[in-house]
């Protein structure tokens, strides 16, 4: 059996793949929680089905207990405070505190001014490694015309609408 690469490795060769910058929020708007994660995904258009990985150790897992609903805010330009805020070391108090947000449908809170959002409710819960992978049915959506926040190589990036680079 082939051994696994290096945690360091892994995370080396990550740095590479570019991502849009999430925050998943979890609870309610008055007591909730919310952590930037990087590994959102789509699963399925019909049904509606997106994937999230949150470390087990975060305290999203006990609101996700609690309340089988989640949010994928997807971080406008501008926005990289937020994701800064979301990503630091759990203190124990609500990193929602002073945030503008509003309740969405399924009551999580909905981050304003983000590029787009997507309420879901837990499908299902899977145990991986030192993760949890939830699979979420989408059950509502909000978008703007803001660009998104991205990052890449350790590092925020803006996205250049009208250039193209032809690999030919």
């Amino acid at each position: 059996m082939q051994e696994a690469v290096s945690s360091a490795e892994l995370r080396r060769v990550l740095r590479r793949w570019p991502s849009g910058v999430t925050v998943v929020s979890v609870g309610d708007s008055l007591r909730g929680h919310g952590l930037t994660v990087s590994a959102f995904t789509s699963v399925s258009v019909d049904p509606p089905l997106t994937l999230v990985c949150i470390n087990r150790a975060s305290r999203a897992n006990e609101y996700l207990g609690a309340k089988p609903a989640f949010v994928i805010n997807i971080l406008a330009a501008g926005q990289r405070s937020l994701s800064e805020r979301f990503a630091r070391a759990d203190t124990g108090g609500s990193r929602l505190e002073n945030v503008p947000c509003h309740a969405g449908v399924t009551g999580c809170p909905v981050l304003d001014d983000t590029a787009a959002a997507l309420e879901c409710t837990v499908e299902r819960a899977i145990e991986a490694g030192d993760h949890y992978v939830y699979l979420g049915l989408v059950v509502a959506t909000e978008q703007s015309t803001r660009d998104p926040l991205l990052y890449f190589d350790g590092s925020y990036q803006d996205v250049i609408y009208g250039r193209r680079y032809d690999a030919r």
